[in-house]
C-alpha cells in the first residue's frame, strides 16, 4: 500500500496510467471522527498496488480518476453521494446513490 498526499493524488493516478496498470476499484473508510481514507486499487499482471490518502475536515476534495480511468465514474459518484468527496474534475455531477 502506498500511502499518498491528497495534493498528489492526480499525479499518482497518471504514474499509474503511465505504468499501463488497471484500475480496479475505489473506495471510502473512516478510520477516525473527522477522517476519511480515500483508497484505489489498481491491478497488472496479478499484482496489486493500492493507493491511500487520507482526508480531513468537513469539505473534502480529491482529484477524479475519471479522466485517466473512465470505469472510476460511478465508484466516485458513490462515494460522493455517501461520504462528501468532492472530485475534481469529474465530468458527471448527477448523483449515484438514492437516499429513500
Amino acid at each position: 500500500m502506498q500511502a499518498v498526499a491528497p495534493d498528489d493524488w492526480a499525479d499518482a493516478v497518471r504514474r499509474a496510467r503511465g505504468q499501463r496498470l488497471r484500475w480496479a476499484g475505489l473506495w471510502v473508510e473512516e478510520p477516525e471522527a473527522g477522517t476519511l481514507q480515500c483508497l484505489s486499487c489498481f491491478v497488472r499482471g496479478g499484482d496489486y498496488v493500492l493507493l491511500r490518502t487520507r482526508l480531513e475536515g468537513h469539505a473534502p476534495r480529491l482529484a477524479s480518476h475519471v479522466p485517466y480511468y473512465p470505469a472510476a465514474d460511478r465508484m466516485e459518484r458513490h462515494a460522493r453521494d455517501l461520504w462528501g468527496i468532492e472530485f475534481i474534475g469529474h465530468p458527471d455531477g448527477r448523483r449515484w446513490t438514492r437516499h429513500q
